[in-house]
């Protein structure tokens, strides 16, 4: 680890625990939303439009593999809590997962003034990581599906660790300005054990995949696992 405690902008790590509250309300996946002006994110990663009809499954879909902004918006929205409530349960949801350096004002990232450091990121991302409803969509590469107002999506991953030379098990990423290129991930290779990850603040895209190749890699050749 190097400044592991140090207190950064996460940008769309954010969404991880985004999921973690939405999916707490029980919320039916199966359930029909329409993407309203209010959800609608000129910034960043966006997949959909003002109007389309789209499965709450598929918006947590989107939220976790492209990184859309909408979606998340949307997919808060769904649960059923006002936005500042859902906002505040982000942040009750942190405090009681221990983690006393981690603030959320919005659930997109977009705000750099969502911060935490990466120590607390492997908390709620190893949580997130683990649910039945996340675990299958943070492996994968592409997702396609066609919304129920008739709009075929294929939607890709921001993650460029995903059919490299590692096995990745779970990751997402995170841009802003103020935050740098970041990235948490479990990955894996043949005979070694998995390691979960955190770069916050790398130079560059290409920098957050390499940083975090180096530093499994770093992993295995020093520890070993009974």
């Amino acid at each position: 680890e190097k400044d592991a405690d140090e207190v950064r902008a996460i940008a769309s790590i954010t969404k991880l625990m985004s999921v973690i509250v939405a999916l707490d309300t029980r919320m039916d996946l199966a359930a029909v939303v329409t993407i309203t002006p209010e959800d609608y994110s000129k910034f960043g990663y966006n997949n959909f439009v003002v109007g389309e009809e789209v499965k709450a499954a598929d918006l947590l879909a989107a939220t976790l593999i492209a990184s859309d902004n909408t979606a998340v918006t949307a997919l808060a929205r769904a649960s059923g809590l006002p936005r500042e409530t859902f906002i505040a349960n982000m942040n009750k949801r942190a405090s009681g997962l221990g983690l006393a350096h981690t603030r959320f004002v919005d659930p997109t990232g977009l705000s750099g003034n969502n911060v935490s450091t990466a120590r607390e990121v492997l908390v709620f991302a190893a949580h997130t990581f683990a649910l039945p409803d996340v675990a299958p969509l943070v492996r994968r590469r592409a997702y396609e599906f066609t919304s129920v107002s008739g709009t075929a999506h294929t939607i890709k991953t921001t993650d460029q660790l995903i059919g490299g030379i590692l096995t990745v098990i779970a990751g997402k990423t995170g841009y802003v300005t103020d935050s740098g290129y970041n990235i948490v991930a479990q990955v894996a290779r043949a005979g070694e054990h998995p390691v979960l990850g955190v770069v916050l603040g790398s130079a560059s895209n290409p920098d957050r995949f390499q940083d975090l190749k180096m530093l499994s890699f770093w992993v295995w050749n020093n520890f070993t696992w009974q």
